[in-house]
C-alpha cells in the first residue's frame, strides 16, 4: 500500500503505510523484510541504507529482478547513472517482460544522453507489451528533445483518461514554461490539479513547481499565490522544502529560513532532504541576502545529487543553476559558465526542465561579464529562439531584451 501510494504521488499516505509495515516487519519472511526495510528507508530519505539493503537482497536472491529494479531508481536519484543502467539491464536479463526494467533502462539511457538507445528500448517494450505510463513519458521527453511535436501530441492523446495522465500533463506544463508560454502552463497546471483530487500531495507539488517557475520568470505575486495554495493543500516535508525555495526566491526570507530550520530539526535522518533539498533552499536564501559566497558553500552537500535523474531525482538542475547564479554575483563568469555548461551537457536528466532554458540566459550574462559581446549575443539569441513563442509580457523576457540591446 505504501508503494502504491508513492507511485500515485500521495507521499504522506505512503510514508504512513510504510512506517506501519516497517513496525511489523518481524512478522514477514526474509525476502519481505528486504522489501519493507528498503522501501521504508528510501521513503525516509535514508538512501544509503536503502541501497545497502537492496544490494543484500540481490545477493540473497540472485534470480529476483525486484532489487535490480529498485536499485536502478535509487542510483539514478543520487546521480550514478552508469550503476542505474547496469541494474536496469540486469533486471531485464532476469525477466524480459519486466515493465519496470524497460522504463528504468530507457530512463538511464536518456539521462546519459544516449537517445537512440532510449528510443530502441521504448520500442522494444511496446513490442513485448511491457510498456507503461512511465515508458510513454520517457518517449514524450525524447520527442521533445528532438522537436517531434507530432509524437508528443500522439502520446498525450494516447494517455488521455488513464491513471498516469496527470504525470504526463506535468511534463506538458513544463514544456510550456520551458517555451515561455506561461499562460498555457498555468492552464495545464489547473487541469492537472482538477484531475488529481485524490492525491493532494501530488496536486500541491504541481502548484509548488508552478510557483517556482513563476518566480524565476519574474511573476512574483503569482508565485506567492501558488505557493500559498500548495501549502494549504499539503504539509508533506518535500512539498514544504519546495515551498521554502520559492519563498526564498521571492524575498520572503524570514519565513523561508524558519521553514528550512524546522524541516531540518524534524527530519534529522533524512539525508536526501538535508543534503539536497535544504541545501538548495539555503543557497537560495543566501542569494536573496546578497551573500553569493555563502550560497556556493551551502550547495556543497548537494553535489552528489546535482546530476540525478528520473522520478527519484530530488532537486532537478537547481544546484547547478543556483551555483551559476552565485558565481555571476561574485563576478566570476568563468566558473558560472562551467555550471551552465554542465546543464547543457546533461539535458537528458530532465529534458523538459525550464531551468535548462534559463541557463542559456545565464550563459549570455556570463559572456557579457567577460566582455565577449559576440558570444554573449549568440547566447541571448539562443535564449530568444527557445522563447520565440513566449508571452510578450514576461518580466524576465523584457529584462533579457534590455540587456541584449545594451551589448556593444
Amino acid at each position: 500500500l505504501g508503494v502504491s501510494y508513492s507511485n500515485a504521488g500521495s507521499a504522506t499516505l505512503s510514508r504512513e503505510a510504510l512506517r506501519k509495515a516497517f513496525d511489523l516487519r518481524e512478522r514477514a519472511s526474509e525476502r519481505e523484510k528486504f522489501y519493507i526495510s528498503a522501501h521504508y528507508y528510501e521513503s525516509n530519505g535514508e538512501i544509503d541504507k536503502a541501497i545497502e539493503i537492496y544490494e543484500q537482497w540481490k545477493q540473497a536472491y540472485p534470480r529476483d529482478d525486484v532489487p535490480d529494479d529498485n536499485l536502478a531508481l535509487a542510483y539514478a536519484g543520487i546521480g550514478q547513472q552508469d550503476k542505474s543502467l547496469a541494474n536496469a539491464l540486469q533486471a531485464l536479463q532476469i525477466d524480459a517482460k519486466d515493465t519496470y526494467a524497460y522504463q528504468n533502462v530507457a530512463g538511464a539511457y536518456m539521462a546519459l544522453g544516449r537517445y537512440e538507445e532510449a528510443r530502441a528500448i521504448i520500442d522494444q517494450a511496446s513490442t513485448q507489451k511491457a510498456d507503461s505510463g512511465s515508458t510513454q513519458a520517457i518517449g514524450y521527453d525524447l520527442a521533445f528533445v528532438r522537436g517531434d511535436q507530432a509524437t508528443m501530441q500522439q502520446t498525450l492523446n494516447a494517455m488521455a483518461g488513464q491513471g498516469s495522465e496527470p504525470f504526463l500533463l506535468a511534463l506538458e506544463a513544463n514544456v510550456k514554461y520551458f517555451q515561455g508560454r506561461v499562460r498555457e502552463g498555468r492552464e495545464i497546471c489547473n487541469t492537472i490539479v482538477q484531475k488529481s483530487q485524490d492525491s493532494k500531495d501530488f496536486a500541491a507539488n504541481i502548484r509548488a513547481s508552478q510557483a517556482a517557475m513563476e518566480a524565476e520568470v519574474g511573476n512574483t505575486e503569482e508565485a506567492r499565490r501558488q505557493v500559498e495554495i500548495a501549502l494549504a493543500m499539503s504539509q508533506d516535508k518535500d512539498l514544504k522544502g519546495s515551498a521554502a525555495l520559492v519563498l526564498a526566491r521571492i524575498g520572503d526570507a524570514s519565513r523561508a529560513e524558519k521553514m528550512i530550520a524546522d524541516l531540518g530539526k524534524e527530519n534529522p535522518t533524512d539525508t536526501v532532504l538535508n543534503n539536497a533539498g535544504l541545501a538548495v533552499d539555503r543557497a537560495a536564501l543566501e542569494l536573496q541576502r546578497k551573500q553569493p559566497a555563502r550560497a556556493v558553500e551551502a550547495l556543497e552537500p548537494a553535489r552528489r545529487y546535482e546530476l540525478a535523474g528520473g522520478p527519484t531525482a530530488p532537486v532537478d538542475f537547481w544546484p547547478l543553476y543556483l551555483r551559476g547564479e552565485a558565481y555571476l554575483d561574485l563576478h566570476d563568469p568563468a566558473k558560472a559558465l562551467i555550471e551552465y555548461q554542465k546543464m547543457a551537457d546533461h539535458r537528458g536528466l530532465n529534458p523538459t526542465s525550464p531551468l535548462y532554458v534559463l541557463a542559456r540566459l545565464g550563459t549570455a550574462r556570463a559572456y557579457g561579464q567577460q566582455g565577449d559581446s559576440n558570444k554573449a549575443r549568440a547566447a541571448y539569441q539562443d535564449f530568444f529562439a527557445f522563447w520565440k513563442d513566449a508571452d510578450p509580457d514576461i518580466p524576465l523576457l523584457k529584462q533579457a531584451k534590455t540587456e541584449y540591446a545594451k551589448l556593444d
